[in-house]
């Protein structure tokens, strides 16, 4: 009897080892479900799970990379694309709220920036948008990382005088003006207990912002092919013509003589000389086509 019952516990002794004990991979965190309910998390090592009922979903706890495309339309118009990425981790806190779903993260990071610059870009020309790239990647840092954007916290004298919050219109100038002392603030945002709403939101713990390009769409960059090369032949076409009536006045041609004489001293045309045969010794000069 005595054996049976040594014999039962080491038997459930063996069960608990191989169901009830988990062992978080290194660099990893885990979400415990209980009938699909995130009810607990650990982090690497061995843990308690309870048999059968329970399930776990693991994330890495490693820095994460994830490419973020925005296009905005500037005053002029045109399309502008702004290409980066953002360094993150899970933030094992907020860890609940965490969502693996690279898409839908993507997606929330991309709407956040564009709702940010966007605005600005749309009170700027093109060109001079895209030659603020270094003030661009410190405001969607802060946008991304810091609780409460530099333009809206009351230390900046200009903050208090716009009635906490500086308007778009002035934004761009406002952070050139304190590029460095924001950029600082930046590097001390770690130890920073608070959090981003995009932090809060997904659970994310962002690290660092990388911007990498500020350019034209492609879309944009054949418009302004287009219009360079219509502006080019309409002042070519310009040119013909005002040659065109210099020829009129100067040497009495007509008018087709003119446009053949003024094509051919712009190298737009060939002069070609003709034997007609049956008239000795007479050529008939034509400006014609190539």
């Amino acid at each position: 009897m005595i054996l049976i019952t040594i014999g039962a516990v080491l038997f459930l002794s063996l069960l608990t080892v191989r169901y009830a004990l988990y062992e978080v991979p290194a660099k990893y965190y885990a979400v415990f479900n209980l009938f699909g309910w995130r009810w607990r998390k650990e982090k690497e090592g061995l843990a308690f799970m309870f048999p059968f009922v329970e399930k776990t979903q693991l994330y890495s706890a490693e820095l994460d990379r994830l490419e973020i495309i925005v296009i905005v339309t500037s005053k002029d118009m045109l399309g502008i694309k702004v290409t980066g990425s953002l360094e993150s981790v899970p933030d094992f806190d907020l860890l609940f709220q965490y969502d693996l779903t690279k898409i839908q993260q993507k997606k929330a990071l991309e709407d956040s920036i564009k709702d940010e610059i966007g605005v600005l870009a749309g009170l700027k020309e093109g060109e001079a948008f895209i030659s603020e790239r270094e003030v661009l990647r410190t405001i969607i840092n802060c946008r991304l990382r810091l609780a409460i954007m530099p333009h809206r916290q009351n230390k900046y004298p200009e903050v208090k005088t716009a009635g906490g919050s500086i308007p778009p219109e002035k934004r761009i100038g406002f952070y050139k003006k304190y590029l460095k002392e924001i950029q600082k603030s930046l590097r001390r945002e770690i130890f920073d207990p608070r959090r981003s709403h995009i932090e809060e939101a997904y659970g994310l713990d962002a690290k660092l912002y990388n911007l990498a390009s500020v350019e034209y769409t492609e879309e944009t960059k054949k418009a302004m092919e287009a219009k360079k090369n219509a502006e080019f032949l309409r002042k070519a076409a310009q040119e013909e013509i005002l040659l065109a009536k210099s020829f009129q006045e100067l040497e009495g041609l007509s008018g087709q003589e003119a446009v053949n004489a003024s094509q051919v001293s712009l190298k737009r045309a060939e002069k070609k000389v003709i034997s007609v045969e049956g008239l000795k010794g007479l050529n008939v000069n034509i400006g014609g086509g190539k």
